[in-house]
């Protein structure tokens, strides 16, 4: 059973690109989980958008965590730096006590 991981995980935290949480299974047991997002998110002329092979923490910084949603300083094609941020509950979930990427 999917459920939103950011309602059904507890514990949220970042170690460079991976995030890492406990999340409930389908008898609410908390699990520990991870993902590595790194390879999930891409940074397109600054901006966060989802892709796979994306790596955008090879080309962003300070990497941060407010709730569900992930924050980075990314460099843009002329090389200055914004802020980019993405919901992470758009496309990773809790299925079963494990942290997953929703390819759609």
């Amino acid at each position: 059973k999917r459920m939103s991981f950011s309602q059904s995980c507890s514990d949220l935290r970042l170690e460079g690109a991976v995030l890492h949480a406990k999340c409930k299974d389908p008898v609410g047991d908390k699990k520990d989980s991870s993902i590595n997002l790194g390879p999930l998110i891409e940074n397109s002329d600054g901006i966060l958008k989802w892709k796979k092979e994306g790596n955008f923490n090879t080309s962003c910084t300070n990497i941060t965590l407010s709730g569900h949603v992930l924050s980075a300083q990314c460099k843009k094609r002329d090389g200055s730096q914004i802020t980019s941020s993405i919901n992470l509950d758009s496309r990773i979930s809790n299925y079963g006590g494990s942290l997953q990427f929703l390819d759609h």
